[in-house]
């Protein structure tokens, strides 16, 4: 990874700082997605209550009607507008709320504390709570797995 920003440039002890900030629901992250086999945006959604995985959101620049054909999936989005204060995204995007994706808590903080350039801002609460709304009343993500990422209520 490249360097994007001057918190790379940080010695290692404001790095730590950093991500203990930025590691939080909400924060959106430019992480790479053995999936696209790219670089893609995600909203950090949830952490398990034992702190071993977190769940992560995609955020898609459109919806492929290829993998969304049906029009209940293509419901599981939410049209995130390129506002001022959405400085995350540089497009209209859509979070995808039909998948939550497990990833391991540590190995992605520490992701984060050594490559602070991919922490790429934080949704306002309205926001993430948009996207929460939608976690939670989709039909497509199992009862279980919201539950263990405290996105069922």
């Amino acid at each position: 990874m490249s360097t994007n920003s001057i918190g790379d440039l940080f010695p290692q002890s404001w790095k730590k700082d950093l991500a203990k900030a930025n590691f939080k629901i909400g924060a959106v992250l430019k992480l790479y997605c053995h999936i696209a086999q790219k670089e893609k945006r995600f909203i950090l959604a949830g952490i398990k209550y034992n702190k071993q995985e977190v769940a992560l959101v995609h955020i898609n620049s459109e919806i492929n009607n290829n993998v969304f054909p049906s029009q209940k999936l293509k419901d599981e989005h939410l049209l995130l507008t390129n506002t001022e204060d959405r400085t995350y995204i540089d497009k209209n995007c859509y979070a995808n709320c039909s998948q939550l994706i497990p990833r391991n808590y540590e190995e992605l903080y520490k992701l984060l504390e050594n490559n602070p350039s991919i922490h790429l801002g934080e949704m306002s609460d309205t926001d993430f709570k948009l996207v929460r709304d939608k976690i939670v009343a989709s039909k497509i993500i199992r009862r279980d797995l919201k539950k263990d990422f405290a996105l069922f209520l």
